[in-house]
Order: C-alpha cells, then structure tokens, then sequence
C-alpha cells in the first residue's frame, strides 16, 4: 500500500495505491489522519482510485480515521471507491456511515456546499 497527501484548498486530500491489508500496515492512514489533525486541519478526502483491495484489519483502520476525525470536529469522505472496497463497505452495512463521492472533486467540492 503507497499513500500519497496533497492540499486542495483547505481539504487534504490522500491517495490509497495498491492492496489495504494487514501486511500492508494500514495503521500509516490513521497516523498520518493524526498528525494532520495536530497541525489543524480537519477536511480529508480518501481517493481510492488506485485501491486494489481491502481487508477487515484496512476497513478498521479506515474506520478509527473517520471516529477520530469526527471527535476533532473535522469530516472525512471517499471518493473514487472501487467495486471491491464498496463490497466490503456493504457487507460491513457502512456505506451509510462514509459520505462517498463517485469522484474526488465532487468530494473536495462538497466541503463547499
């Protein structure tokens, strides 16, 4: 898994490449979701357009981001969510607890509406 960050704006935006598993150590996405609340910010997007797969231990990690971010008054969406993250979303019955966008645009346009 390769995560890469950019700002769009006042929204940080991270990208999640390749396979989210346990080998894959996706505790760097919470990590990182905490150092960027310490430092303020509190508007994430998460782009799943290069995502191959989630496991469990990923869709965990995924969900302490958005609790933690939530605490400290920020939001946090999904964009671009492929077929096989939105499967395990679905059976998980927490498509309606993530904001999802079909595009990251529409997601960083959405802290504007």
């Amino acid at each position: 898994m390769e995560i890469s960050e950019r700002k769009v704006g006042q929204v940080t935006e991270i990208g999640v490449k390749g396979r989210v598993n346990i080998s894959a150590h996706p505790e760097r996405l919470r990590q990182l979701i905490r150092e960027r609340l310490s430092a303020g910010e509190r508007q994430f997007v998460i782009n799943f357009a290069e995502c191959e797969w989630m496991d469990s231990t990923g869709l965990g990690e995924l969900i302490t981001s958005l609790v933690t971010t939530a605490r400290h008054g920020g939001a946090l969406k999904l964009a671009n969510v492929p077929p096989s993250v939105r499967g395990i979303l679905t059976i998980s019955n927490l498509m309606q607890v993530f904001e999802i966008f079909e595009s990251e645009q529409a997601a960083i346009d959405s802290f504007n509406a």
